[in-house]
């Protein structure tokens, strides 16, 4: 893994998103991670329930060959997906994914909430919530919706009557939703479950929004979201999800591998770039 320079802040641990690179297999993810430099990876290991089928799920069969394959590369699973909190979906049908995470060593699961009434949701997350303690996991609600600007407000109090979890900030949704910053600043520490960070313009469409959520997005830097904020408030440990898909490049005929590892790369120096920044 690269180390920091002699006498230079500390670089946070970075985690390589599946959604960065769907065109991979599970192994050459984990693959492009290490060659960039990444200490962790984010996987699927649970179908999402509100979309077409991922090709990238992890089966059963699959647990012990992908755990090797984390091994030798030295990294580690840092969260899981797709768990959305729906109408009509139990949440105990999301067991044999928590378990494949729980068999890989994942740190976090991440939840989405649907469209339903606060008792329900709260209801929902919190039957979630004690399956994913079961397993030594965090519960983790990502708060999405183009123009939702009480989208933050609802998922703090779904935790809060749920009893459990913490939040997964990601700056596309941040800025998208219309949240303020200093609603942002303002959380509780232990509030932060998970951070992930790309770039993008500050105004976009809702048809925009939607390209950027699973196709496209900018790498750190190339865009206006206020990406030091959001690195202020996380913890100096707490390692940075790498949430970018980037299909116009890989359309175009570049290599996805390549795609992949170079996000990685790019966001390290980006990173190493602004230490310091933060505050």
């Amino acid at each position: 893994m690269p180390m920091p320079h002699e006498g230079s802040r500390p670089i946070r641990p970075l985690s390589l998103h599946h959604l960065s690179a769907l065109d991979l297999s599970v192994d050459k993810l984990i693959a492009a991670a290490a060659a960039g430099g990444a200490n962790h990876v984010c996987l699927f290991t649970q179908q999402p329930a509100d979309s077409g089928m991922v090709p990238v799920v992890i089966d059963d069969a699959r647990i012990q060959q992908v755990r090797q394959q984390l091994d030798d590369a030295g990294l580690s699973v840092l969260g899981i997906t797709s768990f959305p909190i729906l109408r009509g979906v139990d949440p105990a049908d999301y067991g044999p994914g928590l378990d494949r995470g729980a068999a890989l060593g994942a740190i976090c699961a991440n939840a989405r909430i649907g469209d339903l009434p606060l008792e329900s949701a709260a209801d929902k997350f919190a039957r979630f919530g004690g399956l994913c303690a079961a397993r030594g996991i965090l519960p983790c609600i990502e708060f999405t919706g183009f123009g939702k600007v009480d989208a933050l407000a609802q998922a703090l109090a779904i935790i809060s009557r749920a009893g459990c979890g913490a939040l997964t900030l990601d700056p596309l949704h941040i800025t998208r939703t219309g949240t303020l910053w200093e609603q942002i600043e303002a959380l509780a520490p232990h509030l932060i479950g998970y951070v992930q960070i790309c770039d993008g313009p500050l105004e976009a469409s809702e048809d925009d929004y939607m390209a950027e959520a699973g196709r496209d997005r900018m790498l750190p830097g190339e865009g206006s979201f206020p990406l030091n904020r959001l690195l202020a408030i996380a913890p100096p440990a707490m390692p940075v999800s790498l949430e970018m898909p980037r299909q116009r490049l890989v359309k175009a005929g570049s290599n996805p591998f390549d795609v992949a590892r170079d996000l990685v790369v790019r966001s390290r120096a980006w990173l190493e770039a602004n230490a310091g920044t933060e505050n």
